[in-house]
């Protein structure tokens, strides 16, 4: 199978999966995204429609022509249909989606742990040589680190958030935000990747 980018949470994650995908046709992969605002395949819209759901994501990864899918799912799409991959080279879990009623009617998630057991499971599929991307801001997300088998990467506003900063200390990896750049930190190496104030 292709490789597989995982995406989870609820706030910005379909412009998150484009973006990934956006970034990966630049690096010359023909890429797959699967998300809400629709399915596309190498840059193009081929289906409007919430392409979130198991069935969609599955088209990605058969499609023979595509060196790469992004797939977005959600707390719901995960309980009720699982994710359509089994592994994943990346996974991330933007924040922690809160409970509603449809999810407490239909599945009993009443409670913040109950969604955790829900959401992390894009860490559990993380495969040994891949790659958990966790918001540091998030403490229950930052939380689900532990369950990654791969490596983990923190993102945050501030470099002086201490998941973050303890992670770099560390020797580990860690994007956060400093004079308005986005930096990518390891140890006492930081290199500004670009500004955040740039044109669309």
């Amino acid at each position: 199978r292709i490789p597989v980018v995982g995406v989870t949470g609820s706030q910005q994650t379909s412009l998150l999966s484009r973006l990934v995908g956006w970034l990966l046709h630049l690096s010359g992969k023909r890429t797959g995204v699967s998300c809400q605002e629709g399915l596309f395949m190498d840059q193009r819209l081929v289906d409007p429609v919430d392409s979130r759901s198991y069935d969609q994501g599955e088209r990605l990864l058969i499609n023979r022509a595509l060196d790469a899918a992004v797939i977005e799912t959600s707390a719901a799409h995960i309980l009720d249909e699982g994710l359509a991959y089994d592994r994943c080279q990346v996974g991330i879990v933007t924040n922690m989606p809160e409970t509603d009623a449809t999810l407490m009617d239909k599945h009993d998630i009443c409670t913040p742990d109950n969604m955790r057991t829900v959401i992390r499971t894009q860490m559990d599929v993380v495969l040994q040589h891949g790659v958990g991307v966790l918001n540091a801001d998030d403490e229950t997300i930052a939380g689900l680190a532990e369950l990654c088998n791969g490596e983990v990467v923190f993102y945050a506003l501030s470099p002086t958030n201490p998941v973050v900063a303890e992670h770099i200390k560390a020797g580990k990896r860690a994007v956060f935000l400093r004079d308005q750049h986005v930096v990518l930190a390891r140890g006492d190496q930081e290199n500004p990747l670009f500004h955040i104030d740039l044109a669309p």
